[in-house]
């Protein structure tokens, strides 16, 4: 990534104002949880900036898969990235903003801060075909979370360690839904998961009523807070999603979930260290990529 003097005495004024700009909205709540988690995590299959593109005429943009769905907080990005051009236009790309406010939003939920590589290039591409083929569905048993991750080159352990990322934030009922109805494919309402808690299925059904795929509920049961509650969830058999639930169908995962759930302080290391490799993830540098002046459109 570009190390030059010139780019880090530009990035050191727009790190200032981007924190700043994102204290701002996290202070005023208007972001939410949603810069927090979606586009951050969701982008990660490329840390590229492809998943806050708009779509166009002839091309159905990443934020339009299925994976995608209800995506929240572009207009938040947008709103830094504003401040950021007014004050150095063209230093910071769209992809850095999603990294910086990542860790920023983690730390603000009293999770660990990790350092940040800077220098990203924008993708002036965005297929809603390739999120739907990178990135984990919320109804992945534990083989498929072990393929998916693999193929970027993540652990298993790694896996379970940055599914803890769950720990915040908020989804919409679209992905709860498979857990509570219908679980065994037989058009039964009253046919759930029957690894889940039946008291917390009941909880979640008042929820997410059947077929309303756009209400939203938190994602553990500290909301907004960054700890290793996540963890006690789901070893209480009360995942939000068969993502969750699923990772104490496995010897292995069962002994890590169980190991995070004991130790925060180990989790909390290994979760920055998994966000720094994440946040390497196709990168692109130099003439590769562009820095968006909008981040919903190629310049």
């Amino acid at each position: 990534m570009n190390s030059s003097k010139k780019f880090r005495h530009q990035y050191a004024d727009a790190s200032r104002i981007d924190g700043d700009s994102f204290r701002s909205i996290l202070t005023g709540e208007r972001i939410g949880n949603a810069v927090q988690e979606e586009p951050i995590f969701q982008g990660q299959m490329g840390c590229d900036g492809s998943v806050l593109l708009n779509s166009t005429a002839t091309n159905s943009a990443e934020r339009e898969a299925h994976v995608n769905f209800g995506l929240r907080g572009i207009k938040e990005v947008d709103e830094i990235k504003a401040a950021l051009e007014y004050a150095c236009p063209g230093v910071v790309s769209c992809a850095d903003i999603l990294i910086i406010a990542a860790r920023d939003a983690t730390v603000k939920a009293g999770g660990p801060w990790w350092p940040v590589a800077l220098g990203r290039k924008d993708a002036s591409e965005s297929v809603d075909l390739l999120a739907d083929a990178n990135l984990p569905f919320p109804v992945f048993p534990f083989p498929l979370l072990v393929q998916n991750f693999a193929r970027k080159n993540f652990s298993s352990r790694e896996m379970v360690v940055l599914s803890g990322a769950h720990t915040i934030g908020q989804t919409h009922c679209n992905g709860v839904l498979p857990h509570l109805y219908n679980f065994t494919g037989g058009n039964n309402a009253t046919d759930i998961d029957p690894a889940m808690n039946k008291g917390f299925a009941t909880f979640l059904k008042k929820l997410c009523p059947q077929g309303n795929r756009t209400n939203t509920l938190f994602l553990d049961s500290t909301a907004g807070k960054f700890d290793n509650a996540y963890y006690k969830n789901v070893l209480a058999h009360k995942g939000i999603f068969i993502t969750d639930s699923t990772l104490i169908t496995n010897s292995l995962g069962k002994k890590l979930v169980t190991s995070f759930a004991k130790a925060k302080s180990t989790f909390f290391k290994e979760f920055a260290d998994g966000m720094v490799k994440m946040g390497n993830l196709g990168v692109l540098t130099g003439s590769q990529g562009e820095i968006r002046k909008k981040c919903q459109f190629v310049n």
